[in-house]
């Protein structure tokens, strides 16, 4: 990810040594970005092209996409890497931050059988360091074939001897499919990871769990957590845990918040903050049975990596998703701001997880104040001028059960398909001290279709109506007038009032100006 005008190396690495190797590049779209001969790639404008890479002999030694100007909000990543990560656990090595997590692919399940590591230095322009740990790494004895899942992994570098720990899990060879947890190492945070290993206590038994959570502390010892367990690595093998220090985390949980998964362990001062994943509760499902999501994202505090923790309550949840599967995630500081990564389904692909991050804040006595998850990520709140991805939206109508209204095959854009459907949007933050106007880009294929802007939900206050012409199947800008800015972080939904005589319609972003700068309407959209 670049923006216009900025540069970055990129390189070719060879297969067999993991060092960068000889190559000539092409590049798909020359006026998106340019590359030199020796792999320095500039932005152009905004879009997407692939650039390739080929060895003296013109084979082809790999490819990736370079996506100019993204627009900066949730999800992180742009739709069209398809690069769907969830279970992110971010730590800040060197200049910048690292994300480790588990890699959907589609499909009849989540994860995957590889792990790819994502890196910032400004937590808006990404680099996917590619794959960086395969099943296909994992000795044929520990394997279970016909079950190629690699779960939640978390990462932590070694104070003393430099290297990079990738703490993971995947379905051990019993006759009953169960997980185990495995520590692989690496020169480098982006991996290769290699040399993998089970995780045992005291090297004798395996820790059958998912999830692992990993922290060095400042006085150099290294712990570990897994469902619902935690004790210290070996300093000097840390494929061992010390069996004598091994604890039991959920006896300082409340006992009507059932945890489920996710572990993770942070510091901050002198607080220990030990993260997890909660049921949110029993839910009824149409023949009549209960289930329960793990949908809440709490912690526990304490003085002593350990324990004995406190209850704090919960950092988020993400019940406004219909088809929201769990919630996953962990907490970093990067340049004096803590954040929390975490991800959420792609609406109509429940087992399509994509990763997304809030700024956080603390209390004088150190507790995480609650936050929600919203479309403006990191930026905090849109403002004037900015455009938001339609696809972004947080907030659904009714049940899991329930028809959705967005579509990653139609290249994320926002699909409304039924007469009162709406998406919900957090935040923006407008001057209300100007007149506004809201440009849409849309495409119809019928008269008569009306979308409805309101504040907070579908009862809400009327920021804009917006009459739509039929765009013949193209994608138009159409321009409306804001009727009144509330000032401060606003929440604001979209919905189809009046559906077209024929046809969906589809949205593809907006974007509020003041009145006096607003984008010509209903002009063609460049393709």
């Amino acid at each position: 990810m670049l923006s216009s005008g900025d540069s970055r190396q990129v390189n070719a690495l060879d297969s067999a040594s993991g060092k960068p190797a000889r190559a000539k590049w092409t590049i798909s779209d020359p006026t998106v970005a340019s590359i030199d001969s020796k792999g320095v790639v500039t932005g152009l404008k905004k879009g997407d092209a692939v650039i390739t890479a080929f060895n003296p002999k013109n084979d082809t030694i790999g490819s990736c996409i370079v996506s100019v100007d993204v627009p900066f909000q949730n999800p992180i990543l742009p739709p069209s890497w398809k690069l769907y990560i969830a279970d992110p656990e971010p730590k800040v090595f060197g200049n910048g931050v690292y994300v480790y997590g588990s890699r959907d692919e589609g499909g009849n399940s989540w994860c995957s059988d590889k792990y790819n590591v994502l890196y910032s230095e400004d937590l808006v322009h990404w680099t996917d360091k590619g794959v960086s740990f395969h099943l296909d790494s994992v000795p044929e004895q520990y394997m279970k074939p016909k079950y190629r899942r690699l779960w939640a992994p978390d990462a932590l570098k070694h104070p003393t001897n430099g290297r990079y720990y990738l703490f993971s899990c995947f379905n051990h060879t019993r006759p009953v499919a169960e997980e185990e947890l495995m520590v692989s190492y690496s020169d480098k945070p982006g991996g290769w990871f290699t040399d993998a290993k089970p995780l045992k206590i005291d090297g004798k038994e395996p820790i059958i769990a998912i999830d692992p959570g990993v922290l060095v502390d400042e006085d150099g010892k290294a712990y570990v957590t897994w469902p619902f367990k935690m004790g210290q690595l070996d300093p000097d093998d840390y494929t061992r845990v010390i069996g004598s220090t091994v604890v039991d985390v959920q006896q300082w949980m409340p006992e009507d918040n059932t945890p489920f998964e996710g572990p993770s362990i942070r510091k901050r001062g002198d607080t220990y903050y030990y993260i997890y994943i909660q049921n949110d509760g029993l839910r009824n499902r149409p023949d009549g049975t209960q289930y329960n999501k793990p949908t809440r994202m709490a912690y526990m505090t304490s003085k002593s990596p350990l324990g004995p923790y406190t209850y704090q309550g919960l950092i988020m949840e993400n019940t406004d998703y219909p088809q929201v599967i769990n919630i996953h995630g962990s907490i970093v500081e990067f340049k004096d701001q803590w954040y929390v990564f975490y991800h959420m389904p792609v609406i109509d692909k429940r087992l399509t997880r994509v990763m997304c991050a809030e700024p956080l804040t603390f209390d004088e006595e150190g507790k995480i104040i609650p936050v929600k998850p919203s479309t403006s990520g990191i930026r905090g709140a849109f403002k004037y001028g900015d455009r938001i991805q339609a696809s972004g939206a947080v907030v659904y109508p009714g049940g899991e059960m329930n028809p959705q209204y967005v579509s990653r095959e139609n290249d994320a854009k926002l699909v409304f398909q039924k007469q009162g459907s709406f998406a919900g949007y957090r935040y923006i933050d407008l001057d209300n001290n100007k007149a506004a106007e809201v440009v849409l880009d849309v495409n119809t294929s019928g008269a008569g279709g009306v979308l409805e802007i309101r504040y907070d939900g579908a009862d809400g206050e009327t920021l804009a109506v917006v009459t739509l012409p039929d765009t013949g199947g193209e994608w138009k800008e159409v321009t409306a007038k804001v009727s009144e800015v509330r000032p401060g972080k606003q929440s604001f939904i979209i919905g189809l009032k009046e559906k077209p005589a024929s046809g969906d319609v589809e949205l593809d972003w907006l974007q509020f100006n003041e009145a006096a700068v607003s984008a010509t309407s209903q002009s063609s959209k460049a393709q």
